[in-house]
């Protein structure tokens, strides 16, 4: 029987009608059975050299695209056609816009196929019927066919949508597969089908299940590797979180399939569009998806395609959604640059050592470079040694030393048969952010017992904060820090799955030993646990430590420990809350509440939103605390004072310490934390603000800069790119005289029996037993107990 279907083609850019006459009999395919072995490509004339990355954009209709972007190396992509689509959707799709390309390179080794989701989002997920065929031999000019399959096949008139479609030559049947998710009303749910591709890549036969695991199942990608077939694809059942992805494996490459009951993906949030590929003369295969809640994508590696590790230097000048990549030629590369150009005609990077590479900056879209420089920079004979995609085939002007006191500085980059692109170079003094990628709500410590700052920062960069782990990193001076590793991961944690935020982090002397407790956010609870080490890993207490709110709070929610220990009574207190501030007294095992200790203690006239921060300075409490929408500039640093650690809190006029400023892209500076230097009145704040450029909440950076005071008064914090210098007192294992010393004391400081710095300011201890730190003008010191009988008074 014969029938007959209209398809669009698009051809040479010109939208035509054909008519085409196709078989309606279904190919049978051939029973499962032992490969015999797989066709091989045919060989190309020349080698592969590079990539190229098909994508899409966006769910609006203008960005539901088909575009292309090119790459040397499969990990750093640049777009071709200035970032406008190659094929426009109203020329080839039903629905005017579509989805997740799948490319690619045919057994002869000049054809390319591809295939699109025939789909605009924006009528709803479940509101398209078909798919796009395309066929090319350049990559350049292609043909189009659109296939609905509910109007095609009767037997799926009722289909709810047809999803990312992708193609792969199966040697058994000697023909072009085509797999792709489909969802009826019965099951609810999709499924992944297979369908055979005419010879003429125009249009399949009646589809068949492919996989169906009773959960729905999309986003399938399957890869041929040493006889046998792994299919890729996205868990997206109800009771999947975070939705991830997973593999199959069968000798064939119609099934039957054994699941890999595994998350493959290094992502703590739901990702989508799995896609591998092998680097070209190499044994690693590239697992990337789409982290679409987050709007980037992320690569990893492999030998085996089944243990996964996260590539960290990769790089795209374009933000994808859901596509696959597949090797190319030179000459391939060469057509496609000569039709739509390249905008990796584009400087990368710069070499200088005294560029701060966690803070420069380039804008490939206004063209525009900030080089952040650390300290030592000659600025006005800089040469940043900038580089581009292709340092052999690109041209960098001008080279050498250059003067960056006088104002900006214009950099060329060119390329033969490519418009040259100009850039307006800057560079000043810049230390922030101190740690390079995406963290957040930082916390300080100074560990006594090997003399470095540490830091607890919440990982950002995820979809909604869904963190799962938190890092520390350490610094003798800083400003520089080095990564220490997982400090607390809620993989070991029995009551917490995510959202882990906002730790706080104390150090306590106990029978002579140092310990730290690390206090943090987990699933809208506080928790509490312990390590012998400040670089831990931290052991939770097995239960959370607060999990509602006061009974007389009636808003917010139980968030951002913080914990102090006062110096003066040696007392330790955690505060938390959200829209709302309370206290209690922590038990001397630290991981227990004083019984009828707790109190809300929210400064007035509405002042507190979250996170806490208190410090102890010259007989005041000071309170720091994050006010305002976290998710806009309205977000900022505040404070208030107390002369008791339990409040109530004062808040003074002019409470803002620390505020955005948009002139340099300062955003949403908030959830600070204080760290005094000894023996000084030394103090700096470390805080988060949306990452440059182009941060947002829960895409933030970690700064530093140097708090000030006068009398009792906090001064305004100057948020700044500069940040702080390298600070050069720090805690040494030298031991001072057990006894007073000849000479001229400039300076003592008191100390807790626990080693505690209690101040230097006499008249504000209470009474008790301390030690005395006694400095001389020699640069000597000296230790002596003292013993305090009554509180002192000016």
């Amino acid at each position: 029987m014969k029938t007959t279907t209209w398809l669009r083609v698009f051809a040479a850019s010109v939208l035509s009608l054909v008519w085409s006459a196709t078989n309606g009999q279904a190919v049978t395919s051939i029973p499962a059975q032992r490969l015999t072995p797989a066709k091989t490509i045919a060989a190309v004339d020349e080698p592969m050299k590079g990539y190229l990355f098909v994508y899409f954009t966006g769910n609006a209709q203008s960005q539901e695209q088909i575009h292309f972007a090119i790459s040397r190396d499969g990990l750093h992509y640049f777009t071709l056609n200035g970032g406008n689509p190659v094929i426009p959707s109203d020329k080839i799709a039903e629905k005017r816009a579509v989805r997740d390309p799948h490319i690619l390179r045919a057994q002869d080794g000049k054809t390319f196929y591809m295939v699109v989701t025939d789909m605009k989002s924006s009528d709803g997920w479940s509101s398209n019927r078909g798919l796009v065929m395309l066929k090319s031999t350049d990559l350049v000019n292609w043909t189009a066919s659109a296939i609905n399959i509910s109007t095609t096949f009767a037997k799926y008139s009722d289909v709810l949508r047809v999803w990312a479609p992708e193609t792969i030559y199966d040697p058994v049947a000697q023909k072009y597969m085509l797999y792709f998710s489909m969802r009826q009303p019965t099951p609810d749910r999709d499924i992944i089908y297979y369908a055979y591709a005419n010879k003429d890549f125009t249009y399949i036969s009646e589809p068949k299940v492919l996989y169906d695991r009773g959960k729905p199942t999309i986003d399938g990608n399957m890869v041929f590797k040493d006889g046998t077939y792994h299919l890729f694809f996205k868990t997206e059942g109800e009771d999947e979180t975070p939705k991830g992805i997973k593999k199959v494996t069968s000798t064939s490459a119609t099934g039957p399939w054994t699941l890999n009951n595994q998350y493959l993906d290094q992502n703590a949030s739901g990702v989508e569009g799995p896609a591998v590929f092998q680097l070209i003369d190499s044994d690693t295969y590239i697992l990337m998806y789409d982290v679409y809640g987050s709007g980037y994508y992320e690569f990893c590696s492999s030998t085996d395609l089944t243990n996964f590790s996260v590539v960290k230097d990769i790089s795209m000048d374009f933000t994808p959604r859901h596509g696959t990549v597949i090797p190319i030629t030179m000459s391939e590369e060469g057509a496609l640059l000569q039709k739509w150009g390249a905008s990796f005609v584009s400087l990368r990077g710069a070499r200088n050592p005294y560029i701060n590479q966690k803070a420069m900056k380039i804008d490939n879209t206004s063209r525009t470079i900030f080089l952040p420089l650390t300290s030592g920079a000659d600025v006005g004979a800089l040469d940043p040694q900038f580089y581009s995609w292709n340092d052999s085939v690109m041209t960098i002007s001008p080279s050498g030393p250059q003067n960056f006191t006088l104002g900006s500085v214009s950099y060329t980059v060119s390329m033969d048969g490519q418009a040259s692109k100009t850039y307006t170079v800057t560079a000043e003094l810049a230390n922030n952010p101190v740690i390079n990628g995406n963290y957040a709500e930082p916390e300080l410590m100074l560990s006594h017992s090997d003399g470095k700052y540490y830091m607890y920062p919440t990982t950002d960069g995820i979809a909604d904060g869904a963190s799962t782990a938190f890092k520390v990193f350490s610094s003798t001076d800083m400003l520089n820090w080095a990564e220490e590793g997982t400090a607390l991961d809620l993989a070991d944690v029995s009551w917490a799955e995510s959202y882990a935020w906002a730790p706080s982090v104390v150090e306590k002397r106990v029978n002579g030993e140092y310990k730290y407790y690390f206090y943090y956010c987990a699933d809208k609870k506080i928790g509490v646990a312990v390590s012998n080490s400040p670089k831990g890993p931290f052991v939770d207490s097995g239960s959370p430590l607060i999990t509602i709110n006061p009974s007389s709070v009636t808003t917010g929610a139980p968030l951002y420990p913080d914990v102090f220990t006062d110096p003066l009574s040696g007392k330790s207190y955690i505060y938390w809350g959200q829209r709302y501030l309370a206290v209690a007294e922590l038990n001397e095992d630290m991981v227990s509440l004083k019984e009828g200790s707790t109190q809300v203690i929210t400064p007035s006239a509405g002042a507190f939103k979250e996170g806490v921060e208190v410090f102890f300075r010259e007989g005041k409490y000071y309170f720091v605390w994050s006010r305002g929408t976290s998710s806009s500039n309205l977000y900022r640093t505040v404070y208030g004072m107390s002369d008791s650690p339990v409040g109530p809190i004062t808040v003074p006029v002019g409470y803002s310490i620390l505020s955005g400023d948009a002139t340099k892209g300062i955003i949403s500076p908030g959830q600070a934390s204080v760290v005094q230097i000894p023996e000084k009145d030394e103090w700096y704040i470390a805080y988060n603000r949306f990452a440059i450029p182009n941060g947002a909440l829960y895409s933030r950076e970690v700064c530093m800069d140097s708090l000030v005071f006068s009398a009792d008064t906090i001064l305004a914090v100057r948020p700044s790119r500069s940040g702080i210098q390298p600070v050069s007192y720090h805690i040494t294992g030298e031991q001072p005289n057990v006894l007073p010393l000849e000479g001229e004391i400039v300076s003592s400081n008191y100390y807790r029996l626990d080693g505690v710095y209690a101040g230097n300011a006499f008249s504000a201890l209470k009474a008790g037993l301390y030690i005395r730190k006694d400095l001389y003008d020699d640069g000597r010191s000296s230790v002596c107990k003292v013993l305090i009988v009554e509180s002192q008074t000016n």
